[in-house]
């Protein structure tokens, strides 16, 4: 009785550790949702890549490759067993375009992953860069020209159409800027920059781009990732080249990593304790500033909401060079435009910028480095080292000082400062490349200034046109648009909506005063792309006031820009440089032929009527 009493006890103990063991050994297996970035490409320069896989049941798992020629070199689960984040050598030596194979394995299952290596990317007419023989336009995608109705209001995102509220979308698209691509052709634009087209968050009215929640996706109000694609191929048909907004410095704040990161160190601080950047952009170009400033300004997030990315993290360095190099080699765009370009670490940027330069060596970077002091500008552009021992490797950045000083002279008719900053461009390593502006869409615009008109919009104009550098338009300038802040700085482009009354992208649509303004910068366009002289070479001014002239010479093409910034007709005598042309030369006014001015003793009278300006050749 004894042994059977055990015998029954043992048989019990074996099958309650069966039933455990089947507990143990049960649980879902893993499933992936996303994977980052989504295709890559065989012989491409960085052949060693990072992929996050995020879905769920990673607990425990191991990520294998089923394709030869692609190895796993290493990988990591986070706590929570829904990412995967890996290392993966792409081998050049072997042809592995299309479907190549992991495997994720877990004490619960295993899931298969068709990962796509596409051909080498075709270089041929794409990826050109831009430079002063280019104009650049910026177009905010939203508020320009409705091409497609059925993404106005997409069920995804229900809800937050209305073109009566300055926050909402107004249902701009893609489609929108191909449909006007021949108006840009006509006017003499060269290259169009558009604001981000990243996808963004399903809960706000993210109509600006700024605010992403997917590196990866385009916002389904403006279209799709094929959309832009055509949209690069027939802007290059055109002759029109195409720079995309990118940002590293932050993400939004509905961006799913923000709460559920897919490792460690992805943000400088979280959702409830993090420092809020004061934006203190001179901090960072003294040696001696205040740490805790420049700490809050390099690692704050952004306006006290947006997330700001750790680039000292390697994984998240990593992690954005290639949505980088991804929307270059997926699109074929010639540029990038960097937001918030100061707020990230510059120890980052050679790594960045040099990973970019390998594959895409004729790519034009351009940050933005909102600041009036050259100095501070200088301090980001690449070409040199500074006090820190680092060069950024930023191609050109945007001249702001120019901006500001345009303002004030044509707007607020204040004294010139153009001398001044002309003689600073000692501190720039390349200020022939600088970007001049006088609007864009983080200002109010220089048409809402109180008692400006058509003529001094236009006397901006041919300054921005012919100054040294490559000159950026705002969308709107060239018909005079008004606006106040952000947001009544980004209002809709007349005609660009179906329910608009009139339609400013034809003459008919426009008013005597628009047609004005924009018959002046086509002009002005038309002289510009025909005169060397005033797409590079060198800028002397040779009289600063309110009677402005000075000098453009590239190549022994030779012009002369004459500016009357005053309500009176102007008669001044300019001196020139010694030899510069014959005595007794008539130089012909390239805006007027029928003003014409001659050289006597070196000297250049000239006569220009209230409020006008001359090219003289």
């Amino acid at each position: 009785m004894r042994k059977l009493l055990l015998c029954l006890a043992c048989l019990v103990c074996i099958a309650s550790w069966q039933f455990f063991q089947a507990i143990a050994v049960s649980g879902p297996p893993p499933v992936v949702e996303k994977i980052e970035p989504p295709s890559w490409w065989t012989e491409h320069t960085l052949n060693t890549i990072q992929l996050i896989i995020k879905g769920s049941g990673f607990q425990g798992a191991e990520l294998r490759s089923a394709a030869s020629g692609l190895k796993v070199l290493n990988y990591s689960v986070n706590d929570k067993g829904n990412y995967i984040t890996a290392s993966i050598y792409i081998d050049p030596e072997r042809s592995l375009v299309g479907t190549n194979r992991l495997v994720i394995v877990t004490p619960f299952g295993q899931k298969t992953i068709d990962y796509q290596l596409d051909p080498p990317i075709e270089t041929k007419g794409r990826f050109a860069g831009f430079s002063p023989d280019d104009v650049i336009y910026l177009i905010m995608i939203d508020r320009f020209s409705d091409g497609d109705l059925t993404n106005n209001d997409p069920p995804e995102s229900a809800g937050f159409y209305d073109r009566s509220s300055q926050r909402k979308y107004h249902g701009g698209d893609l489609q929108g800027v191909i449909d006007r691509l021949p108006y840009l052709k006509d006017l003499g634009i060269t290259a169009i920059w558009l604001t981000p087209i990243y996808e963004n968050s399903d809960k706000a009215a993210d109509y600006h781009g700024y605010h992403s929640v997917d590196h990866y996706g385009v916002e389904e109000h403006f279209g799709t990732l094929d959309k832009f694609k055509e949209l690069v191929e027939k802007a290059h048909a055109l002759g029109i080249k195409v720079i995309q907004d990118q940002i590293l410095n932050h993400v939004g704040p509905n961006h799913p990593f923000v709460d559920d990161p897919p490792f460690p160190g992805f943000f400088n601080g979280t959702r409830d304790n993090h420092l809020t950047n004061p934006f203190d952009i001179y901090s960072l170009t003294i040696p001696n500033a205040d740490p805790k400033r420049v700490e809050a300004t390099l690692r704050g997030w952004f306006a006290g909401i947006l997330p700001d990315l750790n680039q000292d993290t390697p994984a998240v360095g990593q992690y954005l060079i290639q949505h980088s190099l991804w929307w270059v080699g997926q699109t074929g765009i010639d540029g990038i435009r960097l937001d918030t370009y100061p707020y990230v670490p510059r120890s980052y940027y050679p790594s960045w910028h040099g990973a970019i330069r390998k594959q895409f060596p004729n790519l034009t970077v351009v940050g933005e480095i909102l600041d009036g002091r050259p100095g501070v500008v200088a301090f980001f552009q690449g070409g040199q080292k500074q006090f820190d021992g680092i060069d950024t490797g930023l191609d050109t950045a945007f001249d702001f000082p120019f901006c500001f000083a345009i303002r004030d002279y044509f707007a607020q008719n204040q004294p010139s400062r153009f001398s001044e900053l002309l003689a600073a461009d000692s501190v720039y390593p390349r200020p022939g490349v600088l970007v001049p502006l006088f609007n864009n869409h983080d200002i109010p615009r220089m048409a809402n200034e109180a008692g400006f008109t058509a003529s001094k919009q236009i006397l901006a104009f041919t300054f921005l046109l012919t100054m040294r550098g490559t000159p950026q338009v705002y969308y709107g300038d060239e018909i005079g648009m008004k606006g106040g802040n952000d947001p009544d700085n980004r209002r809709d482009f007349p005609g660009g909506f179906p329910e608009d009354p009139r339609n400013a992208f034809t003459r008919e649509g426009r008013t005597e005063q628009e047609q004005k303004i924009f018959s002046a910068v086509q002009q002005l366009l038309q002289i510009r792309q025909k005169t060397p002289a005033l797409r590079g070479g060198q800028m002397q001014i040779l009289s600063d006031g309110n009677q402005l002239a000075y000098l453009r010479t590239n190549n022994g093409d030779r012009a002369i820009v004459a500016i009357n910034n005053t309500d009176q007709s102007a008669n001044w005598k300019v001196k020139l440089p010694q030899g510069l042309f014959a005595e007794g030369s008539k130089l012909v006014d390239l805006l007027n032929p029928s003003n014409t001015a001659t050289v006597k003793k070196s000297r250049l009278r000239i006569k220009l009527p209230a409020r006008s300006a001359a090219i003289y050749k």
